[in-house]
């Protein structure tokens, strides 16, 4: 068995108390998608970021990819994928609230992503608010 420092397993603790907390207290519901199956706890800023790690509002109920499905939590995690997520903007306003370096980078990937010639136009209409958002974004940057 790995052994961890007594740091990491107070960080280890303060996460599966706030996991039971999230678990005790939301819905489960995705809310990147709205699905009630294969959740799991999604961290908008990576737990590599202590700091953030057992912060409630760092975490959101998203779905996991299954087979061919991409999840949820996956998407949060693919620049441009995310913004096909219902949650986009909220998770993106606390980020810029927390950890501002951070949102700069998403806001500047996700708009690389999408500023390419060729964009379906019916998925564009269909995240057309999240796409709305992540272009003002990109010009307050």
């Amino acid at each position: 068995m790995k052994k961890v420092s007594s740091k990491e397993a107070s960080n280890i603790s303060a996460l599966k108390k706030v996991y039971a907390i999230i678990d005790r207290d939301r819905a489960h519901i995705c809310t990147g998608c709205g699905s009630s199956q294969h959740l799991s706890h999604s961290h908008l800023i990576s737990r590599k970021y202590k700091e953030f790690m057992a912060d409630p509002d760092n975490i959101q109920f998203h779905c996991q990819s299954i087979g061919e499905k991409k999840g949820c939590h996956d998407k949060w995690e693919s620049s441009g994928v995310r913004l096909e997520l219902r949650d986009y903007i909220q998770n993106m306003e606390y980020i810029k609230r927390v950890k501002h370096e951070q949102f700069r980078l998403m806001i500047m990937h996700d708009y690389a992503y999408w500023m390419v010639p060729g964009i379906d136009i019916n998925y564009f209409e269909k995240h057309r608010r999240n796409i709305e958002y992540m272009i003002k974004q990109q010009q307050l940057l």
